[in-house]
């Protein structure tokens, strides 16, 4: 796109088609750019969020336990936990 911008401003040169198809080419590799900058940040931004949903589905889930009345049970092998909102159980 420089090149083409400087022919552009030579007399002789500016007359042929040169200064305008390279003007022209600067702009499509600005745009083919854009596009792949787009592409590319799009998947960094769907690959961190199937990485990090299971940490804050945990986080949420000690943060529930720890500010909310829970209920544990136990039996020989297993441990459950019900949740006490509203004084009703869930």
């Amino acid at each position: 796109k420089f090149m083409g911008e400087a022919i552009a401003k030579v007399p002789i040169i500016s007359k042929s088609q040169l200064d305008e198809n390279l003007i022209d080419a600067g702009q499509k590799l600005v745009q083919q750019g854009n596009l792949r900058s787009a592409g590319a940040l799009k998947g960094l931004t769907q690959a961190r969020t199937n990485v990090t949903m299971p940490f804050i589905e945990n986080i949420q889930a000690v943060r529930t336990l720890y500010n909310s009345p829970v209920t544990y049970l136990f039996d020989g092998e297993n441990m459950y936990v019900q949740q006490i909102s509203g004084g009703k159980e869930k």
